[in-house]
């Protein structure tokens, strides 16, 4: 989750474009930690905001 939100931030991304992005590029699943390459969806793009709200941030 700290893994999408930093790239959320870095590419000024929405929380769909950057849960999508996570999917379509290895780039992106490196960046999170990902060893292999997997076609499926990490999480719902909702689990960002309640993720954000735990964590405190105003991102």
């Amino acid at each position: 989750m700290v893994g999408l939100l930093i790239l959320k931030r870095l590419e000024s991304l929405s929380d769909e474009s950057v849960v999508l992005q996570r999917k379509r590029n290895p780039y992106y699943q490196a960046f999170c930690g990902m060893k292999d390459f997997q076609q499926k969806l990490p999480c719902h793009s909702t689990e960002l905001v309640h993720f954000r709200k735990r964590i405190g941030t105003q991102v």
